[in-house]
């Protein structure tokens, strides 16, 4: 999915490139004061509890370069720079004295936005809001958007930034969507609230509450007795998500491992019968190989219980499944998929100034995959179980352009095993 989003994502660059403020003779010295210069409304306890940073605390350089990611990762400043300084500063130093310089976004924003996705193809709008709502580092969230969905949202969140922090989101949205994975045209509510918490190289957790209204005509595959009629799902689902992430979120590229537990039921609202959860599991380890090369490998494993509806149905296939075969080619209850990647990043990450949206990432690296996956419990016409799917494979080669703004651009060839070459276009890496 690309997200054109103006200025709110053009912090994230800014500071994927820490200067060294500090010399060597400083480190390891007690932190004397530590006082921040630049705040115009947020509030300093905000800034003050995403630092690892302490008075009475060491001076580290690397601490001081995960600080500025993190509190870059609040999404409210233009920049973020530490700074140390020697005490006393004409004899040899016995202690630091810390200052946290920072440049404040505008507090509202009115911006295009721009998305893609194959089953919905594009869709458009604006979004509006507030970046530091009650001064608290929580962003206002509005938006409308037409085209293959079409929708109005509004939402109160605070974003992930990879510290040692809480996280939530609370909204809801209308929502109407012309599917043609699934073939139907999606109407309906969705109102959310999302509560998690990183504990840095420890783990995360999450937990989810969510309500759905979908409704539409049946698609002709589901049932020939039923396609065509009308119906209506109004579920309730809870979602629970443990993870562990040692890689660095702001470092491109990025390298470690990261895994992931997810369980999820839902109940139908209002007394109905429909009941069923699911159940996913994905790990990727990315290793880098001197300066510009990175071998990654990436497992899932996915399967769904009780009264499975169509429009919960897993996709087989496609750019961020099993390359080289069309988007829900297959459309299973369960699923394993494994991929393994070769990546020379033949422009190496780096900062530029765009001006008017402030410094950019931007990278090219060229990549040789394999994928291979298969699924079971097929629904087809007449609504019938077709056992497994055959075991896909494919192996293929692609170019992906790297920016900040508009995320990952991927162009990629594959060849699936039997079968002629496929071209694919991607926003976004597949892990």
């Amino acid at each position: 999915m690309l997200l054109l989003f103006g200025p709110l994502f053009a912090p994230a660059p800014l500071n994927a490139q820490v200067p060294d403020v500090a010399g060597a003779s400083l480190e390891g010295l007690p932190v004397r004061s530590i006082s921040l210069h630049g705040l115009r409304t947020m509030d300093e306890d905000v800034v003050r509890r995403r630092m690892d940073l302490r008075v009475e605390g060491r001076w580290l350089r690397e601490t001081a370069r995960r600080d500025e990611r993190a509190i870059t990762g609040l999404m409210i400043f233009w920049s973020v720079r530490i700074e140390a300084v020697g005490f006393p500063e004409d004899e040899p130093p016995v202690a630091v004295d810390v200052h946290l310089h920072l440049e404040e976004h505008i507090g509202w924003f009115l911006v295009p936005q721009l998305y893609w996705t194959p089953e919905e193809s594009w869709s458009y709008g604006l979004a509006a809001g507030h970046f530091n709502l009650a001064h608290r580092g929580h962003w206002l969230y509005l938006s409308a958007v037409t085209g293959g969905a079409r929708y109005l949202g509004a939402s109160v969140r605070n974003s992930w930034n990879g510290r040692h922090h809480e996280s939530f989101s609370i909204g809801g949205s209308a929502v109407s969507i012309n599917n043609r994975l699934l073939e139907f045209d999606e109407g309906g509510e969705r109102f959310h609230y999302r509560f998690g918490r990183w504990f840095g190289r420890s783990g995360r957790a999450e937990a989810a509450l969510e309500y759905r209204r979908v409704e539409g005509l049946m698609p002709h595959w589901t049932d020939i007795s039923v396609a065509g009629t009308h119906f209506q799902d109004r579920v309730v689902m809870t979602r629970v998500t443990l993870g562990v992430d040692t890689s660095d979120p702001w470092a491109f590229p990025r390298v470690g491992q990261q895994a992931s537990i997810m369980l999820e039921q839902y109940v139908e609202a209002l007394g109905g019968t429909l009941t069923g959860g699911k159940a996913r599991g994905v790990a990727s380890r990315s290793i880098m190989l001197g300066r510009q090369f990175v071998i990654a490998g990436y497992g899932l494993f996915e399967t769904q219980w009780g009264d499975i509806p169509f429009w919960r149905l897993l996709a087989l296939g496609g750019m961020n499944s099993v390359r080289g075969y069309d988007l829900g080619a297959w459309l299973v209850n369960r699923r394993w998929e494994a991929s393994g990647e070769f990546r020379w990043y033949v422009v190496p990450m780096r900062v530029i100034d765009t001006g008017f949206l402030g410094d950019q990432i931007v990278g090219v690296s060229l990549s040789l995959f394999a994928d291979a996956g298969a699924g079971s419990g097929i629904r087809r016409g007449s609504g019938t179980l077709l056992g497994r799917t055959p075991t896909l494979r494919s192996i293929g080669a692609g170019i992906y352009l790297h920016n900040a703004l508009l995320g990952t651009l991927r162009l990629e060839i594959a060849w699936p095993d039997g079968a002629e070459r496929h071209w694919g276009f991607g926003l976004g890496m597949k892990f």
